[in-house]
């Protein structure tokens, strides 16, 4: 018995050791983002025209395969710093789906963020795409 109990510890000790390596994006895919981002010339949140940066809705600490087209919006650094720091992922969703309609997956979003099929549903996009589009005056 204490020496079952002796190797649950040891192997807790080494468990708790053991980090997680960082996975990191392969040169092609970082090159694919670029290009991808190169292609709007406004932030998809206050449609200004600044100088942008990528947002992935799905964290990178959440995800080891969040460098996915799929995952990203462009935004400027203002709204990046301030705006998407605290923005709910369906919000942000929604703002994909009217930025960015073609590359929208909702599924994957769900999938990188570790999350049921339905966590995010399309009701609630919807229901913010609506809402977003009346408050820009789409």
């Amino acid at each position: 018995m204490v020496a079952t109990v002796r190797r649950v510890l040891e192997d807790m000790k080494r468990s708790a050791l053991v980090r997680r390596r960082p996975t990191y994006p392969s040169a092609d895919a970082l090159r694919e983002r670029a290009e991808w981002g190169a292609a709007f010339d406004r932030c998809h949140v206050c449609r200004e025209k600044r100088t942008l940066d990528i947002h992935e809705i799905a964290r990178r600490s959440k995800s080891s395969e969040w460098c996915c087209k799929e995952n990203f919006l462009v935004t400027c650094r203002q709204c990046h710093d301030s705006i998407l720091s605290w923005l709910p992922a369906v919000v942000q969703c929604a703002i994909k789906f009217i930025e960015d309609r073609e590359l929208f997956d909702l599924n994957t979003i769900n999938k990188l963020r570790h999350r049921e099929q339905g966590a995010i549903s399309w009701g609630e996009v919807h229901a913010w795409v609506q809402l977003l589009n009346s408050v820009r005056g789409n």
